[in-house]
């Protein structure tokens, strides 16, 4: 179970995201029990689901496989914090924060980095805040979105991958000294 952003955040909705995988990392088909609902596996054992927890609460999920078998697993504490959800639309990205506890928004700030070089800096100054940043102001590759507050204490944490039609063509191509080779064949 892996809460969008990092953390389990109490009073807010929060995102997690799921993988059901046995010990040897072959992937379930199945659904996600929690509560009243249940959320099916989509990809390679792989779904999410949304959940608004109270502070300390602790819940079990149950994972049934199509074959009927359950996987119960517990999701992590809800504590005060800072929820970070990041959506691509159509032509930008959508990253939501929302605040809880008694954080005090305005000591908090989102910064995108890629490459290690900042992209933005957006100042936070209410408990739930949306910015939406144009997809043509990002580059293709990786983006990191972290929310802090002004003594460098990360609160939250989020990956997401810029795409470009112009990046996807093939890069590498290769020649073989003959039309085929036997496995293992050695060749330069």
């Amino acid at each position: 179970l892996y809460p969008e952003g990092g953390n389990l955040v109490a009073g807010v909705e929060n995102c997690v995201a799921f993988e059901a995988v046995w010990n040897d990392g072959e992937w379930l088909e199945g659904y996600l029990h929690f509560g009243g609902d249940s959320v099916p596996a989509v990809h390679r054992g792989r779904g999410v689901f949304t959940v608004t927890p109270e502070k300390g609460m602790e819940r079990e999920v149950l994972f049934r496989t199509r074959d009927g078998q359950d996987i119960s697993a517990s999701l992590p504490k809800a504590e005060q914090g800072v929820a970070l959800q990041v959506r691509r639309t159509e032509d930008a990205w959508r990253i939501r924060i929302q605040a809880s506890g008694t954080l005090s928004p305005d000591s908090l700030a989102l910064t995108v980095m890629r490459e290690g070089v900042l992209k933005e800096y957006k100042r936070i100054d209410s408990t739930f805040q949306e910015f939406i940043l144009a997809e043509d102001t990002l580059e293709a590759g990786v983006h990191q979105a972290t929310v802090f507050d002004t003594q460098g204490r990360v609160y939250a944490d989020r990956l997401f991958f810029v795409r470009r039609t112009e990046t996807e063509r093939p890069t590498l191509t290769f020649t073989a000294p003959k039309d085929e080779c036997k496995p293992y064949e050695k060749i330069s």
